[in-house]
């Protein structure tokens, strides 16, 4: 940039994919998954004098995936099935998950060099995402095919709204946020620290 500051940044990209079948091998059993790992880098030093510095970065790295969208051919609206006295698999489409997680992170460092003495002061902001997104479907156990076809199973598991009987869906995005602060001088180590809360942590550095 100048000849007082130095950026730079780096990228981290990782798609990962595989299809393969997800129960009995039967066309509609056909199964995707595609993640995607990635993480951004940014970094920014500006030199105020010799003995004068600031870093500046930024973080976010994170993993995602949604395997309903991406396996919009399978029939997920039916629920499992399986007759006991047949010898055969049980039939019916698993929905599959929807998850992710991101980490964001800000960090500023002051650093000044003072005769023998280095002295560094500055502040650190992470925040946590994490997405569980848990798709459910009902299944039917039936004694015999005759059973089966009145529409009369043995037992039948799920989670399901007790208000409308639709099977449930729990979708929880959860957040976390720490904050930190130090002050340190010639490479010391951490004296104490304060815990605010279940999201907030502040740190305090001295000699």
């Amino acid at each position: 940039m100048t000849s007082k500051d130095h950026l730079a940044f780096a990228i981290y990209w990782v798609p990962i994919g595989s299809t393969n079948y997800n129960g009995p091998a039967r066309a509609y059993n056909l199964f995707h998954h595609d993640q995607i790992n990635d993480a951004f880098s940014l970094i920014w030093n500006h030199t105020f004098t010799s003995t004068l510095l600031n870093e500046a970065r930024a973080n976010a790295a994170g993993w995602r995936w949604n395997e309903l969208i991406g396996n919009s051919q399978r029939p997920v609206g039916l629920p499992s099935d399986s007759i006991s006295v047949l010898p055969i698999q049980a039939f019916g489409a698993v929905p599959g998950s929807h998850d992710g997680q991101w980490t964001y992170g800000y960090k500023d460092v002051l650093t000044k060099v003072l005769s023998r003495h280095t002295i560094k002061a500055g502040g650190d902001v992470t925040r946590l995402y994490d997405l569980n997104d848990s798709i459910n479907a009902p299944s039917y156990t039936f004694f015999n095919i005759w059973d089966f076809l009145n529409d009369a199973p043995m037992a039948e598991g799920g989670s399901f709204n007790a208000a409308t009987g639709f099977p449930t869906r729990y979708a929880t995005m959860t957040g976390r946020t720490c904050l930190a602060y130090l002050f340190r001088t010639n490479g010391s180590l951490p004296q104490s620290h304060h815990q605010c809360g279940a999201a907030l942590l502040l740190l305090r550095f001295a000699s």
